[in-house]
């Protein structure tokens, strides 16, 4: 009898622990969701703020300074003057697809499939990172370095960081892929003072003409804009090499 009470009262302490354990849980849980709602509401202010403190896109600031050439009678070059960037601006047109398709593989692959933000390539960067430290791979699209270039600043912070993919969401939506792309190659820097496509070429290998360089010459250059000074082929070219292989593959 005395055994039986005992087997009762233990039975009873047993479904006493269980529901103190659930209460826990069901507290925990509960305790849980209203710090991340309230960690999303706040987030969503700050977010909303930054996006309202961004400036306005407009084309003037898209727009690159260019080098002004000066030539003889005989249509020679005497010289090129320029205040800070030299660049020769050159239309889509006259940019060869296997530079167009080069320097997209190499540098935001799914160009012509994302509106400005590439989702897959963040959460692919922020395990990249995790794995290998911060800054191991990063995340900005064509448009995004396009807006850090011409209207925000190269700093990384936050609030940078959502602006420009802000401006790059409104930057999709105001012009084609191909206006995007030409203002890309036009301003981007290919280092050695050589700002763009045009100006690279003609720096790197002399040639004004772009449909006149080969493919290992096109994938050079295209390699460039990540690290123009660790790729720079006169200094490093073993570095370059590496470079243009990634390209090529």
């Amino acid at each position: 009898m005395a055994k039986e009470q005992m087997s009762r009262r233990s039975r009873k302490q047993v479904k006493k622990n269980r529901k103190t354990k659930r209460s826990l849980l069901t507290k925990s849980l509960l305790a849980l969701s209203i710090i991340i709602m309230f960690l999303a509401i706040v987030s969503g202010v700050f977010v909303i703020n930054v996006i309202q403190d961004a400036p306005t896109l407009s084309a003037s600031d898209l727009e690159s300074p260019l080098s002004t050439r000066i030539y003889d009678q005989d249509d020679e070059l005497i010289s090129t003057i320029f205040r800070e960037e030299n660049r020769i601006k050159v239309s889509i047109e006259d940019i060869p697809e296997q530079m167009q398709d080069a320097v997209i593989s190499i540098e935001d692959k799914r160009f012509y499939d994302h509106r400005g933000i590439d989702v897959l390539r963040i959460f692919g960067a922020v395990i990249a990172n995790v794995k290998h430290g911060w800054g191991a791979e990063g995340a900005s699209t064509l448009s995004q370095q396009l807006i850090k270039r011409t209207i925000l600043t190269p700093d990384k912070t936050l609030k940078r960081k959502i602006q420009e993919a802000w401006l790059a969401i409104q930057l999709e939506q105001k012009y084609s892929k191909d206006e995007i792309l030409e203002m890309y190659l036009n301003n981007v820097y290919f280092g050695h003072g050589a700002y763009g496509i045009q100006m690279a070429s003609v720096h790197y290998f002399n040639e004004e003409d772009l449909s006149e360089l080969n493919l290992a010459q096109i994938a050079l250059l295209a390699g460039l804009p990540n690290a123009p000074s660790a790729a720079n082929p006169f200094k490093n070219p073993e570095q370059a090499k590496k470079r243009m292989n990634q390209v090529l593959d």
